[in-house]
């Protein structure tokens, strides 16, 4: 598979499963009016409402493994987009400057397997920067936190020609 049909499988998937998310709305809502006619005409109010619990529970178990499964191809997608992002960001930079090396982060191993192609294409170095390990960086705060900070704030070391703080 190519990394563009690769890139289509999950963008179609992400569509599957957002779209599966919204099926379940008025699946939800006929099932609601189906538990409140029942109670309401209903000798055994107290069974009545032990399946509607039970139900309720089901369905929201199912709601939240949907939404699950929508926040993973999203991020497959987003994890996708990125990828594509840093290729043509390398393609970009090595236009005007063969034999300089370009930098990237570390990427889906699809995503790395075209990075690298791509510079062997240019005829330019490839160099992927480890994140800043914040263990090491002594008590120095960053503007935002998380893991994507962590791996930018190398990606500006390095191409700042701060080698010291690169390896932090």
């Amino acid at each position: 598979m190519t990394f563009d049909e690769v890139s289509m499988e999950r963008s179609k998937s992400f569509v599957k499963a957002l779209q599966e998310l919204k099926n379940l709305r008025p699946q939800l809502y006929s099932a609601a009016d189906y538990c409140e006619k029942s109670y309401l005409h209903s000798e055994q109010k107290q069974l009545v409402l032990d399946n509607l619990k039970d139900y309720t529970v089901k369905a929201l178990v199912n709601a939240v493994d949907h939404l699950g499964t929508v926040a993973s191809k999203l991020t497959d997608l987003f994890d996708q987009q990125s990828s594509d992002v840093s290729t043509m960001e390398l393609r970009a930079s090595c236009v005007s400057q063969p034999q300089i090396p370009a930098f990237t982060v570390p990427q889906l191993s699809e995503a790395m397997a075209v990075l690298h192609e791509t510079a062997n294409n240019l005829k330019v170095p490839l160099e992927v920067i480890a994140p800043l390990d914040l263990k090491k960086l002594d008590g120095i705060a960053l503007g935002l936190s998380g893991d994507l900070q962590l791996v930018n704030a190398a990606k500006v070391c390095v191409l700042l020609g701060q080698q010291s703080l690169a390896y932090i």
